[in-house]
């Protein structure tokens, strides 16, 4: 007798079919989606970036909160300086004498 490759997926089916605790589920599988327009939607994103640091606009107009762009809170930090904590501002002229 031989055996032939065809022969010997008879006998898996058949074992796997009387055992039914040796099937096994196998989960699908799960592929994320192509994205075919990268070019544009990477365009739109940097457009959306560029605008929020670039461009006054409101971030919460009932507050009448806004953003500013970068260039100009930088020149408003610049001006004003950097916010000094009172405990700090005590405590310097004690650690150098």
């Amino acid at each position: 007798m031989t055996v032939t490759p065809d022969s010997r997926l008879l006998v898996l089916e058949v074992t796997i079919s009387f055992w039914p605790s040796l099937k096994t589920s196998v989960p699908p599988l799960i592929v994320p989606p192509l994205s075919v327009q990268e070019p544009v939607v990477l365009k739109a994103f940097r457009d959306g970036e560029d605008a929020a640091l670039h461009h006054y606009g409101w971030v919460d107009q009932g507050s009448q909160v806004v953003r500013l762009p970068i260039d100009r809170a930088k020149d408003l930090r610049i001006e004003r300086g950097l916010p000094v904590r009172p405990a700090a501002a005590e405590a310097a002229p004690a650690a150098t004498k």
